[in-house]
Protein backbone atom coordinates (compact mmCIF):
# COMPACT_ATOMS: atom_id res chain seq x y z
CA UNK A 1 0.00 0.00 0.00
CA UNK A 2 3.20 2.06 1.17
CA UNK A 3 4.18 1.61 -2.48
CA UNK A 4 0.81 2.56 -4.51
CA UNK A 5 1.06 5.91 -2.18
CA UNK A 6 4.73 7.02 -3.11
CA UNK A 7 4.19 6.70 -6.97
CA UNK A 8 0.72 8.40 -7.22
CA UNK A 9 2.07 11.63 -7.28
CA UNK A 10 4.84 10.92 -10.11
CA UNK A 11 1.59 9.16 -11.97
CA UNK A 12 -0.22 12.11 -11.62
CA UNK A 13 2.67 14.60 -12.72
CA UNK A 14 2.90 12.39 -15.91
CA UNK A 15 -0.79 12.18 -16.47
CA UNK A 16 -0.45 16.29 -16.34
CA UNK A 17 2.24 17.02 -18.37
CA UNK A 18 0.91 14.10 -21.10
CA UNK A 19 -2.74 16.24 -20.95
CA UNK A 20 -1.02 19.35 -21.64
CA UNK A 21 0.73 18.01 -24.52
CA UNK A 22 -2.26 16.89 -25.85
CA UNK A 23 -4.49 19.68 -25.47
CA UNK A 24 -1.35 22.08 -26.92
CA UNK A 25 -1.69 20.01 -30.36
CA UNK A 26 -5.44 20.21 -30.97
CA UNK A 27 -5.65 23.72 -30.66
CA UNK A 28 -5.27 25.84 -34.28
CA UNK A 29 -2.01 26.97 -34.88
CA UNK A 30 -2.23 30.95 -35.57
CA UNK A 31 0.66 32.75 -36.88
CA UNK A 32 2.24 34.65 -39.94
CA UNK A 33 1.28 34.30 -43.69
CA UNK A 34 1.58 30.89 -45.38
CA UNK A 35 2.12 30.31 -48.90
CA UNK A 36 -0.86 28.52 -50.76
CA UNK A 37 -1.90 27.82 -54.33
CA UNK A 38 -2.87 30.33 -56.69
CA UNK A 39 -6.24 28.50 -57.56
CA UNK A 40 -7.05 27.91 -53.89
CA UNK A 41 -10.61 28.12 -53.71
CA UNK A 42 -10.79 30.75 -50.98
CA UNK A 43 -7.52 33.05 -52.77
CA UNK A 44 -9.56 32.88 -55.91
CA UNK A 45 -12.72 34.09 -53.94
CA UNK A 46 -11.06 36.48 -52.59
CA UNK A 47 -9.45 38.07 -55.61
CA UNK A 48 -12.70 37.96 -57.29
CA UNK A 49 -14.09 40.12 -54.35
CA UNK A 50 -11.34 42.28 -53.75
CA UNK A 51 -11.35 43.28 -57.81
CA UNK A 52 -15.15 44.15 -57.75
CA UNK A 53 -15.08 46.11 -54.57
CA UNK A 54 -11.87 48.25 -55.86
CA UNK A 55 -13.95 48.47 -58.97
CA UNK A 56 -16.98 49.96 -57.35
CA UNK A 57 -14.44 52.08 -55.04
CA UNK A 58 -12.67 53.87 -58.32
CA UNK A 59 -15.64 54.15 -60.24
CA UNK A 60 -13.86 51.49 -63.03
CA UNK A 61 -14.16 47.72 -64.45
CA UNK A 62 -11.47 45.97 -62.93
CA UNK A 63 -10.98 42.13 -64.42
CA UNK A 64 -8.60 39.89 -62.37
CA UNK A 65 -6.32 38.70 -64.85
CA UNK A 66 -3.78 36.33 -62.86
CA UNK A 67 -3.13 35.44 -59.18
CA UNK A 68 0.82 35.53 -59.19
CA UNK A 69 1.67 34.83 -55.51
CA UNK A 70 -1.39 33.94 -52.84
CA UNK A 71 -0.69 33.65 -49.04
CA UNK A 72 -2.96 32.98 -46.35
CA UNK A 73 -2.77 33.89 -42.77
CA UNK A 74 -5.36 32.90 -39.92
CA UNK A 75 -6.48 34.97 -37.74
CA UNK A 76 -9.84 35.14 -36.41
CA UNK A 77 -11.03 34.17 -39.82
CA UNK A 78 -8.79 34.09 -42.51
CA UNK A 79 -6.42 37.30 -44.23
CA UNK A 80 -5.43 36.65 -47.64
CA UNK A 81 -2.32 38.42 -49.23
CA UNK A 82 -2.16 38.14 -52.52
CA UNK A 83 0.00 39.42 -55.75
CA UNK A 84 -2.37 40.01 -58.60
CA UNK A 85 -2.61 41.30 -62.42
CA UNK A 86 -5.45 43.07 -63.16
CA UNK A 87 -6.85 44.85 -66.49
CA UNK A 88 -8.56 48.73 -65.68
CA UNK A 89 -10.67 50.19 -67.56
CA UNK A 90 -12.00 53.25 -66.97
CA UNK A 91 -14.98 54.19 -69.72
CA UNK A 92 -14.99 58.06 -68.62
CA UNK A 93 -10.91 58.08 -69.90
CA UNK A 94 -11.40 56.06 -72.60
CA UNK A 95 -8.29 54.17 -71.12
CA UNK A 96 -7.10 50.20 -70.85
CA UNK A 97 -4.28 49.27 -68.98
CA UNK A 98 -2.31 46.51 -66.67
CA UNK A 99 -1.23 47.10 -63.62
CA UNK A 100 0.03 44.60 -60.86
CA UNK A 101 -1.14 44.78 -57.15
CA UNK A 102 -0.89 44.33 -53.53
CA UNK A 103 -4.27 42.96 -51.69
CA UNK A 104 -5.10 41.86 -48.61
CA UNK A 105 -8.49 40.66 -48.36
CA UNK A 106 -9.99 39.56 -44.85
CA UNK A 107 -13.08 36.89 -44.52
CA UNK A 108 -14.51 36.53 -41.26
CA UNK A 109 -15.70 33.07 -39.21
CA UNK A 110 -19.39 34.38 -41.48
CA UNK A 111 -16.93 34.05 -44.75
CA UNK A 112 -17.56 37.56 -45.29
CA UNK A 113 -14.82 39.37 -47.75
CA UNK A 114 -13.30 43.07 -46.58
CA UNK A 115 -10.59 44.72 -48.76
CA UNK A 116 -8.36 45.41 -46.24
CA UNK A 117 -5.90 46.86 -48.60
CA UNK A 118 -4.86 47.39 -52.14
CA UNK A 119 -0.97 48.87 -53.47
CA UNK A 120 0.11 48.83 -56.86
CA UNK A 121 2.91 46.79 -56.68
CA UNK A 122 5.32 44.00 -58.43
CA UNK A 123 4.84 41.81 -55.34
CA UNK A 124 5.63 38.65 -57.99
CA UNK A 125 9.11 39.53 -58.01
CA UNK A 126 10.07 40.94 -54.49
CA UNK A 127 8.54 38.39 -52.11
Amino acid sequence: MKTLLKFNPLFLAFAFILMMNVVSFAQIKVGGYKSIAETDAGAIAAANFAVKARGKTDNAEITLESIEKAESQLVQGTNFRLCMEVSISRADEDVNYKQMVKAIIYRNLKQQFTLSSWVEEECAENE
